[in-house]
């Protein structure tokens, strides 16, 4: 993403390319997105690790004859739930698609961070990443995480008389997002159960004072296709920083 927005002037009838991280839709001409005051994302593996769901599957109804007709699903949201972080917590979703006869009923947590004041985003996404380094480090498996939309305080959705009526959020979309794959079950080291209440905030704090070692040791997961040698090297570096913070 630029650090700031970008503008290009192109005469009538030229085409022009424009190379960037990220793309903000629907936002209101003139205001720069590069700062923002929530951001939303989404995380493989974090509904299920939350224990977590927004669809309710009854009983199957079955006739006389004990064969199944039909089935009901109920749509419902949990609660948002708190991290313990005020400006950070978990929102459940649903969404459903219809492709010809097949309907996908879509089960989906974000996480979102907010901010009285306008942030970068790589401010906002400290926790988002925090908390996909947690299930990294859970499971040693990889967890995708991508930005699903951001809001401005000063750009909300506004009636035809110019009267605001509520939040905006734009959606994001990346030029290269992880790619995405359903997380499967996993036996996590860590659970959400061995934190009190919920509380995710000893977890914050240990990622933000180990981060010299935890960093090189997660960023294996961007390394695919590295040679064994430099992933020894790359894990030398991580344990040596958290050996020595250890101390």
């Amino acid at each position: 993403m630029q650090t700031g927005p970008f503008h290009e002037n192109y005469v009538t009838g030229a085409n022009g390319i424009i190379d960037a991280r990220y793309a903000v839709f629907n936002a209101s001409v003139g205001k720069d997105y590069s700062k923002v005051n929530a951001l939303r994302t989404s995380l493989g593996g974090l509904r299920e690790w939350l224990g977590i769901s927004s669809i309710l599957e009854s009983e199957p109804f079955v006739d006389r004859d004990n064969r199944v007709k039909g089935k009901q699903y109920t749509l419902k949201c949990p609660d948002n739930i708190g991290t313990g972080n005020p400006v950070f917590e978990f929102v459940p979703h649903w969404t459903t698609s219809v492709s010809g006869n097949t309907t996908e009923l879509h089960d989906l947590v974000y996480m979102e961070s907010s901010s009285h004041d306008v942030e970068s985003w790589p401010a906002h996404l400290e926790k988002h990443r925090a908390m996909r380094d947690l299930l990294r480090i859970s499971s040693w498996t990889e967890h995708p995480l991508s930005i699903e939309a951001v809001s401005r305080r000063d750009d909300p959705l506004r009636a035809e008389s110019g009267i605001p009526y509520q939040e905006r959020w734009c959606a994001v979309v990346e030029s290269h997002s992880e790619v995405h794959s359903h997380a499967g079950q996993f036996d996590y080291l860590i659970k959400y159960s061995d934190f009190d209440n919920g509380d995710l905030n000893s977890w914050f704090k240990l990622r933000d004072t180990y981060a010299r070692g935890i960093d090189p040791i997660v960023s294996l997961f961007s390394m695919r296709g590295a040679s064994i040698e430099a992933w020894v090297v790359q894990l030398s570096i991580g344990f040596e920083a958290l050996g020595y913070q250890l101390l």
